[in-house]
């Protein structure tokens, strides 16, 4: 076969350009710490990284979602415990209201602390995120509960809002309601906490055992529903905990296996960029060699 002096040069200038192409490899790798930097490098592996960032990302999300349910439940369980609170102070003063042998003087100081537990569970169960008010659903523009009042006493409350449930996706196939509604946390309005404390406090001024009796008996009631709404409150928190817990180690795991697949081995790419550089130094060496000779150097 006879063999030219442009083949020769032609097959240089090709095993040229591998060698350098490889060196620009080798060396791009080591220097962006990453084994891929183009989809050619390895589209297989890009497609496993790009699945993996996209596992990641949605942890991520999750992980967001979960903080944010978990901060909704912390607000809402402090205004329950609030109010729990409150209805334990209501019963208490009830019971000591219902002495026969009480002086005028002390009922009044009873009822008026009374007042001041209503007063205080209307302002409780008007908090607010910063942005919204907690108890009134999707309604953003007015306070769950409105005081009516004659004068300067509270006689009664209205309820505003509506019945929209917040809800987080924390997990692929999983929701959770992380709000609770006034007439859930108060009771319905008519019958509601505040509402019976009124009664509490009006059958305490006229000294009405029988209605202090069964207004403290109506408390007592709102205030197992109360205990009832923070059991729950904590069992979601407690789910929220475990579901954070396994999406940090998963991320991490997804993160393991996204390393191993794009990440540079900083040893291993250094001795891959000697090779490289060593072989492409041979080819230049060798290509030296064959375009030195010309025709000039046989016409002596």
């Amino acid at each position: 076969m006879r063999v030219t002096a442009n083949r020769l040069i032609e097959n240089l200038m090709y095993d040229l350009r591998r060698a350098a192409a490889r060196l620009e490899q080798r060396e791009t790798q080591l220097s962006s710490l990453k084994q891929l930097n183009r989809p050619s490098d390895d589209p297989a592996g890009c497609l496993d990284a790009l699945r993996l960032k996209r596992c990641i990302l949605d942890t991520a999300r999750y992980k967001e979602n979960i903080d944010d349910a978990q901060r909704w439940l912390d607000m809402t369980e402090d205004v329950t415990s609030s109010l729990t609170a409150v209805s334990r102070s209501a019963m208490d003063l009830a019971t000591r209201a219902a002495s026969q042998t009480l002086p005028v003087e002390s009922r009044q100081a009873l009822a008026l602390q009374v007042d001041q537990l209503i007063r205080q569970s209307i302002d409780t169960a008007n908090h607010s995120t910063g942005t919204r008010p907690l108890l009134s659903g999707y309604e953003t523009r007015s306070l769950p509960v409105q005081a009516t009042k004659t004068g300067s006493e509270i006689t009664g409350v209205t309820f505003s809002g509506d019945d929209g449930k917040i809800v987080r996706q924390v997990g692929p196939n999983a929701t959770m309601e992380v709000n609770s509604l006034v007439a859930e946390t108060l009771g319905p309005a008519g019958s509601s906490l505040v509402e019976d404390m009124i009664c509490l406090r009006d059958a305490i001024k006229s000294a009405d055992s029988a209605a202090i009796s069964g207004a403290a008996q109506r408390v007592n009631e709102h205030h197992t529903r109360l205990v009832a709404i923070m059991g729950e409150i904590g069992a979601k928190g407690n789910r929220l905990e475990l579901m954070r817990e396994r999406y940090s180690q998963e991320e991490i795991t997804l993160s393991g296996l996204l390393s191993r697949i794009e990440d540079t081995d900083i040893a291993e790419c250094t001795v891959r960029v000697q090779a490289a550089a060593h072989s492409y130094a041979t080819v230049l060496a060798v290509g030296a060699r064959i375009v030195t000779p010309t025709l000039v150097d046989f016409l002596r």
